[in-house]
C-alpha cells in the first residue's frame, strides 16, 4: 500500500479542526512546490500548461493593479476580459507592471506585450533598460531617469 492510500484513514481519525489544518498545511506545501516548478520553467503539474504561479483573479483583486498592468496581464493571460491598451505612463505604473510580471511569473513573456499597441511595442523593446532604471531608482521613491525614458519612448502616446 502506498502512503498516499492511507490519507483517507488518517483524516477520518482527525477532529474537523485537525483535518482542516492538515489540508491547509498540505495544500500550502503543494502550492509551494507547484510555484517552484512553474518558476523554474516546468509546466504546471496539474494541467501540463505553463500557467501563472498564483491565480490571476487573486492578483486582479489585489490593491497593486492599474490600467497598464491590467492591459499587460490581459495580453499575456487573456484575463481580465476587459481589454485596454493602456501603457505605463510613470514609474508607479511601471512598478505595478514589473511586480505583476514577477508575481505571476510572466516576465519571460514580456515580448508578447508588443502586440498591444505601438507604444507597448516600443516599451517592450526597451523593457530591460526601464527595468534596470526602476530597480536602481525606485528604492528612493523618486525615478526621474526612468520617467524621462518613459516619456521619450511613449512620444506622447503615439
Amino acid at each position: 500500500m502506498n502512503d498516499i492510500d492511507t490519507i483517507p484513514d488518517k483524516v477520518r481519525r482527525m477532529s474537523p479542526e485537525q483535518a482542516a489544518e492538515w489540508f491547509r498545511a498540505h495544500a500550502a506545501a503543494a502550492n509551494a512546490i507547484r510555484r517552484t516548478l512553474i518558476e523554474d520553467g516546468h509546466p504546471d503539474p496539474k494541467t501540463g500548461l505553463h500557467p501563472v504561479p498564483i491565480d490571476v483573479a487573486e492578483w486582479i483583486a489585489s490593491d497593486d493593479t492599474g490600467l497598464s498592468s491590467r492591459a499587460l496581464c490581459n495580453a499575456l493571460t487573456n484575463y481580465p476580459r476587459k481589454v485596454t491598451r493602456a501603457y505605463p505612463r510613470d514609474p508607479e505604473d511601471f512598478g505595478r507592471c514589473h511586480r505583476m510580471l514577477a508575481t505571476l511569473g510572466l516576465r519571460h513573456r514580456i515580448n508578447e506585450a508588443a502586440a498591444i499597441s505601438p507604444v507597448w511595442a516600443r516599451m517592450v523593446a526597451r523593457w530591460p533598460e526601464m527595468e534596470a532604471l526602476w530597480l536602481e531608482e525606485s528604492p528612493s521613491g523618486w525615478a526621474p531617469k526612468l520617467f524621462a525614458l518613459m516619456q521619450e519612448i511613449s512620444g506622447g502616446g503615439r
